[in-house]
């Protein structure tokens, strides 16, 4: 570009110097759905920080974000900044729907025999661990997740329940057995 500099002229000679540097072109594809990346700054020298802000829409988050020069030549892009190279660069960015967040509510049957918690919301395809501890003398019965049963990761001591949560708000239900002992030796 062309740019224009001005100064108090002193009542001496003086000498003006000018030191270029190359910058490069940051550009942003078109082609991004579901949000949007500004740098900030349109052009930037070798080794200069560029930082990228990233917004996606309104029920969408962020899942990969690419910086590329020359023949497709990656850039890093470590916490949505990267150092220019020696290029233009372009940036690409791929957006997805956040997965829907739902309840979960445990509810121990007849409220005896022990305690059971969970996480009070989980996503669609995340995995729940259950927190299940019987009272001294008493055991699992079983365990369900909307009606349907749960079995445990570790069989032998009827504990370490976990599910996937589904794409809707799930209800466990944890029922105890007394076994008659009182998990105490005399």
């Amino acid at each position: 570009g062309e740019y224009t500099y001005t100064f108090k002229m002193p009542a001496a000679d003086v000498t003006v110097t000018a030191k270029f540097e190359q910058t490069y072109k940051v550009e942003v594809a078109a082609t991004l759905e579901n949000g949007k990346v500004e740098p900030d700054k349109a052009r930037a020298a070798v080794d200069e920080p560029v930082k990228l802000t990233v917004t996606p829409d309104p029920g969408y988050e962020l899942e990969s974000i690419r910086v590329t020069y020359g023949k497709e030549q990656e850039v890093t892009v470590e916490d949505n900044t990267f150092k220019m190279p020696a290029g233009d660069v372009v940036v690409t960015a791929r957006f997805k729907a956040k997965a829907a967040v739902h309840n979960v509510t445990v509810t121990v049957k007849n409220d005896q025999g022990g305690t059971a918690t969970a996480p009070r919301q989980a996503a669609a395809g995340e995995t729940v661990n259950l927190d299940i501890k019987p009272n001294p003398g008493w055991g699992v019965d079983k365990v369900t997740v909307n009606g349907k049963p749960l079995d445990p990761t570790v069989p032998v001591t009827q504990l370490g329940y976990q599910f996937v949560m589904p794409d809707e708000d799930a209800e466990v239900v944890v029922e105890f057995f007394n076994s008659g002992s009182t998990g105490t030796e005399e």
